[in-house]
């Protein structure tokens, strides 16, 4: 016999007490005082409109598509009223049976009896539904599922834009009726939230949800019936972190977080740890010890209030130099070279990878200028630096003797492992503009909308066709960075930022 399916599938589910699909709610902007009431005589809805848009009802209410195949973590989610379970038989004809939680926590089926599941987990809820199934359906396999969750009723309060009672699915977080709350005021506490429940206070840290991926900081709002943000002035325990991190900031102090957390909320290490000293200093400033970076139990030390992280290079470090990286880069900077063949994927990792507005395929790199080796001077990690020459354009900036420039050829991509970078080198990232420059002997010159994949002819098209006087032969595809440029016939598409010039016929041109 086959056991229980594991498998949960949601559905919106019509819940007996609280927002009714397809109720009429007037669009007002009172106070929440103002109830609306559903078709269930003596069922009252208060809903805080200022601060609960009409919209985002209408999307919950009516858009049951939000939520199929939402995931649940089955030891985690706890069963309450108006949560619904259908038990599907695989074998023979027997009709589906389903049945809705009811206010006592009870489920009951006509042909089963009652399984009191309150307070249960849906794992837990699972375990007791399925044998009591089983009694009365012996010699029948089935699966027991999940098939419609609650909306339950939330009340936040604190440093949100917009406190009030909200009506949210059961299955949501509390960082999603924090947004629909209108978001933390700049004075919020993020990391020592409270959901508080029945069962007690649960904490929610959304600074550790947020940069660690830790959803266990994060609970879901079925737990609790109250959010609470408190201001930062709430909060006497800090500790904070400088030095060689991308973001050095002061944090609220948790119990049980380690110098690898805090790295991670200031937005990692510009460097390798292991060449570095954790200096660690108490509220006065004074040094109270030095943590050998290069130590595993470095990582897992475990600062106490008001401590002050502050990481250094080893005074035997060898200094590799530096580059820089800007703009749309997550982290722009300077960031030392933490040892040899260090290469633009390193670099990339380092900085957080290119920004989602960045074109990674036109990455500038300036170089200090070495007239011996201009043109080779971008070296490679596994063959000759001519090799590369193919794949991407070298030249003097206008004003600089001192100085070249490589612009890499989105049409000839590079491997950045290839790519290694040496002291001084500087780095630019350009942000797309989202546009495509037609010039020259077209109808409509100008800035055309830039669409991934489309070709040259496409970009004419809509600057309303080539003229008369239009030399069709050499129309090119220019680089806006270096200036190089290649028949257009000869460009299968054209990139973000990209100038296609139509060069007029030469007995045509103006003298």
């Amino acid at each position: 016999m086959k056991s229980a399916c594991p498998a949960i599938t949601v559905v919106l589910c019509v819940v007996y007490g609280f927002i009714l699909p397809g109720s009429s709610m007037a669009q007002t902007g009172g106070e929440s005082s103002n109830a609306e009431r559903s078709d269930r005589p003596g069922t009252s809805i208060v809903v805080p409109y200022r601060s609960y848009p009409q919209y985002e009802l209408d999307m919950i209410l009516t858009d049951p598509e939000r939520f199929l195949g939402a995931y649940i973590d089955p030891q985690e989610y706890v069963i309450g009223p108006g949560d619904r379970f259908t038990v599907s038989f695989v074998s023979g004809d027997i009709t589906d049976i389903t049945s809705v939680v009811n206010i006592s926590g009870e489920l009951f089926f006509k042909s089963v009896g009652s399984v009191d599941l309150t307070k249960a987990t849906l794992q837990e809820a699972l375990d007791k539904i399925t044998p009591a199934v089983r009694r009365s359906y012996a010699e029948s396999e089935f699966a027991v599922q999940l098939t419609g969750f609650r909306f339950v009723r939330v009340n936040i309060v604190g440093e949100v834009t917009n406190p009030g009672i909200y009506y949210v699915p059961a299955i949501w977080r509390v960082s999603e009726v924090i947004d629909l709350a209108g978001g933390l005021t700049p004075q919020a506490l993020s990391r020592k939230i409270t959901l508080s429940g029945t069962n007690g206070d649960i904490p929610v840290d959304l600074l550790r949800f947020i940069t660690l991926g830790d959803f266990r900081a994060n609970s879901l709002v079925c737990k609790g019936r109250t959010i609470i943000v408190p201001n930062q002035a709430e909060c006497e325990d800090f500790v904070s972190i400088s030095g060689l991190v991308n973001r050095p900031g002061t944090f609220a102090a948790v119990g049980g977080d380690r110098l690898t957390d805090y790295i991670d909320f200031a937005g990692g290490l510009t460097g390798s740890l292991a060449d570095m000293d954790a200096h660690v200093a108490g509220p006065d400033g004074g040094v109270k010890t030095v943590l050998d970076g290069a130590a595993q139990a470095t990582l897992e030390y475990v600062p106490a209030a008001g401590e002050n992280l502050i990481l250094t290079w080893k005074d035997n470090r060898r200094d590799w130099g530096a580059v820089s990286i800007h703009g749309a880069v997550v982290n722009p900077g300077r960031y030392p070279i933490p040892g040899e063949q260090f290469n633009l994927k390193d670099l990339l990792s380092l900085c957080g990878g290119v920004a989602e507005n960045g074109i990674a395929d036109m990455i500038q790199i300036y170089r200090l200028h070495n007239p011996n080796t201009h043109g080779t001077a971008l070296q490679s990690a596994s063959a000759d630096p001519a090799d590369l020459s193919a794949n991407a354009s070298w030249g003097l900036p206008a004003g600089e003797s001192d100085r070249a420039m490589m612009s890499f050829n989105p049409r000839e991509p590079i491997d950045l492992q290839q790519v290694v970078l040496v002291d001084g080198d500087s780095l630019f990232i350009p942000r797309a503009t989202g546009s495509v420059s037609v010039l020259g002997a077209v109808a409509s010159p100008g800035l055309v909308r830039y669409q991934k994949g489309k070709s040259a002819a496409y970009y004419l098209k809509l600057a309303g066709g080539v003229g008369l006087d239009a030399d069709k032969d050499r129309i090119a595809v220019i680089n806006p960075i270096t200036g190089g440029s290649i028949a257009a016939s000869n460009a299968k598409e054209l990139f973000d930022g990209e100038i296609l010039f139509v060069p007029r016929k030469e007995n045509t041109q103006k003298r």
